[in-house]
């Protein structure tokens, strides 16, 4: 593999179009399939939750309830949190494997699930402490990168560009490190786009006229371009890893 020195952003580019040529339909499919199910996930945690409350309204005291409405909202949120991750992970594993021209299936979705299949696995992912930290960084790397920019962008516009760039790595690091530390994740980012931020400023330049090109019929073309530009910054971190 080329340095990140001699490759340059025209060389990102290029590799970046070769790789997504006939993969739209695939990649498309990852971004819609995990989105579906996120959102049934989270819709299907939140009928199960209400479904308790309302049986148990029946025979419990009103103090009660109000604490176990708590409790129920707590153990949502975690579940939410943990699906949430998992699929942030699996999306950005299989843009960065395809990227590479591997042959991903969709068989490996499942793994999503792993230790939520029956009661006995709910347990164990739920009550045992290290169990569900594990489970929970995916989620808390996505929370700290969005909070993150998000701060950066309440100081004011620029602040928020930089911190975007700055983190800008930080998907593929949690894919490749499966256990980091979340505040590691966030500081290895920076470091690799330590003296590059501006690099991808001007990688996204160059793609502005294609962004606007891609939004011109009535921004159905930004469903191809969203999918195409994962891979242009799938490339990037492999040029600077």
């Amino acid at each position: 593999m080329e340095t990140a020195i001699r490759k340059n952003n025209d060389q990102i580019i290029k590799e970046a179009r070769e790789a997504f040529k006939g993969q739209w339909g695939n990649v498309f499919l990852a971004f819609l399939l995990s989105s579906l199910v996120s959102a049934g996930i989270g819709l299907g945690v939140s009928l199960i939750m209400a479904i308790i409350y309302n049986v148990l309204d029946f025979v419990l005291s009103n103090r009660i309830m109000e604490l176990l409405a708590v409790l129920l909202i707590i153990i949502g949120v975690i579940v939410w949190l943990i699906f949430q991750g998992r699929f942030w992970i699996w999306q950005n594993n299989y843009i960065l494997r395809k990227s590479r021209g591997e042959d991903v299936s969709y068989s490996d979705f499942k793994t999503i699930f792993e230790g939520f299949k029956n009661i006995n696995e709910i347990k164990a992912s739920l009550l045992n402490k290290e169990q569900l930290l594990k489970n929970l960084l995916p989620a808390i790397i996505l929370l700290l990168t969005t909070i993150s920019i998000l701060l950066g962008y309440v100081l004011l516009v620029i602040p928020g560009i930089i911190v975007s760039f700055m983190l800008a790595l930080v998907p593929f690091i949690a894919v490749e490190e499966h256990n980091i530390n979340p505040m590691d994740a966030l500081k290895k980012s920076a470091n690799m786009m330590d003296g590059y931020k501006m690099k991808l400023f001007w990688c996204y330049v160059k793609l502005i006229p294609l962004a606007i090109l891609c939004a011109l019929p009535c921004g159905l073309g930004l469903f191809w371009f969203g999918p195409y530009m994962s891979f242009v910054i799938a490339k990037f971190y492999d040029a600077h890893k």
